[in-house]
């Protein structure tokens, strides 16, 4: 649009000016931030009297944003640097919402407190250039019924590890189409947490079969070298007992560091549907190397590469 201003460009994002937009831009910052005035004069009210930009203490900014879109309109959602709690959780209840973070993806940290980060309900959803932090048995997003979802150029850290505890987690209804690429994955478990295990770094499961999920170029540790942390052990990727044709993990990367390691970098020895997961172009850094694939009867592999050096 002629003149329009680019509100992030001294965020280092959007160097060029603004497409005309077709769904509508809203504001999420951490309420107390500094930049709070600036923030509400560069997105006051819309034509239609609109609020956009929505100061966030416990996820209720993120939902107060979400209740102002509108499914299927390309709605998005920019996400201020700074740090979140997001102790009430996030409901995405709208289609085609995206959820962006301005800048590098390690300066929007937002962490699990009690409930779930976000539930995804929706269909279209876009989750883009965060850091989300897991808490013990909890989960960073967790997909219920959520069809078409792109998840990318994220961070993901368990700050401590915990049974129970997914950054993704794919449950209780079909979730398909399901991307997930250009990701991080940590499990960095703090010296006092010691020899825990987190259950795992991505969970596809539900009832009934999943398919259409394409995990690819993304990195994924089972610890953090500079910790203590000697036995924490991670699965790096499940698929649980509900898959079907047409799943793809491909051109990953699974790293150990001493003392930290994965039970499986991939687990599909649950899954009951015959053919569901092709693996391929995926690399294991392990001291195990028949760690690396845990097979079931859905899988299928091609050119992998595990490695016993750690």
């Amino acid at each position: 649009m002629p003149g329009q201003r680019d509100p992030f460009s001294k965020y280092g994002r959007l160097a060029k000016p603004l497409p005309p937009a077709i769904g509508k831009t809203f504001i999420v910052y951490p309420a107390g931030s500094t930049l709070a005035t600036d923030i509400q004069n560069m997105f006051p009210l819309d034509e239609d009297g609109i609020v956009r930009a929505f100061a966030d203490t416990t996820g209720d900014g993120f939902t107060a944003a979400i209740g102002q879109c509108v499914s299927n309109r390309g709605d998005k959602i920019y996400v201020m640097p700074g740090s979140y709690t997001l102790s009430d959780g996030v409901t995405l209840n709208k289609h085609d919402v995206t959820i962006e973070g301005v800048g590098n993806p390690g300066q929007c940290v937002l962490t699990c407190s009690t409930v779930d980060s976000f539930t995804v309900t929706y269909d279209g959803v876009t989750f883009r250039g965060l850091k989300l932090v897991a808490a013990a048995t909890l989960s960073n997003i967790v997909l219920t019924g959520a069809d078409n979802v792109l998840i990318e150029n994220c961070l993901f850290y368990s700050a401590v590890g915990g049974s129970g505890t997914y950054f993704i987690e794919a449950k209780t209804t079909t979730n398909t189409y399901v991307t997930i690429k250009n990701n991080r994955f940590v499990s960095w478990l703090t010296v006092a947490a010691g020899a825990v295990t987190q259950t795992g770094h991505i969970l596809g499961s539900g009832t009934p079969a999943a398919y259409g999920w394409v995990i690819e170029d993304n990195f994924f540790s089972a610890g953090r070298a500079s910790n203590a942390n000697a036995g924490a052990v991670t699965d790096g990727i499940i698929f649980g007992n509900a898959l079907d044709n047409g799943n793809m993990v491909r051109n990953n990367m699974f790293a150990e560091v001493a003392g930290a390691t994965f039970t499986a970098g991939i687990d599909t020895a649950t899954s009951v549907t015959a053919s569901g997961v092709l693996m391929c172009g995926n690399n294991f850094y392990l001291a195990t190397p028949a760690n690396a694939i845990v097979p079931g009867s859905c899988a299928s592999f091609a050119n992998n590469i595990a490695d016993g050096t750690v």
